[in-house]
């Protein structure tokens, strides 16, 4: 995957009884009032991480693409979205869990990979 093969739709939405909240590969439903700067896609740099867990444990990106067996010459091209300098989705890997819905989300961003 790089920059070239993505086309991104967001939708910003209030919370509501019938909100999917499924696991999907492609769409990911972040906690908008979670977000402090503006999201912005980008690649990789070396020093990113992830937040994996809800304790705010990390893991640096270059090894999750590691163990998720992403190709060494696609790694410096691989689209990540970031709010300022916190990965919150290595997209089609994992996304942050500070940026995970729960019960106190109020309003939320849908991204969707078209």
């Amino acid at each position: 995957m790089t920059f070239s093969d993505i086309k991104l739709r967001v939708t910003l939405k209030k919370v509501s009884d019938s909100l999917d909240l499924s696991k999907k590969e492609c769409t990911k439903i972040l906690d908008y009032d979670k977000i402090n700067e503006s999201l912005v896609i980008r690649t990789p740099k070396k020093e990113d991480f992830i937040v994996i867990n809800k304790d705010g444990g990390k893991k640096p990106l270059k090894r999750l693409m590691t163990d998720n067996k992403i190709d060494l010459r696609k790694r410096d091209s691989w689209p990540v979205i970031c709010d300022g300098d916190e990965v919150v989705w290595a997209i089609g890997i994992r996304y942050s869990e500070n940026y995970k819905v729960s019960e106190k989300t109020k309003r939320i961003v849908i991204i969707d990979i078209l």
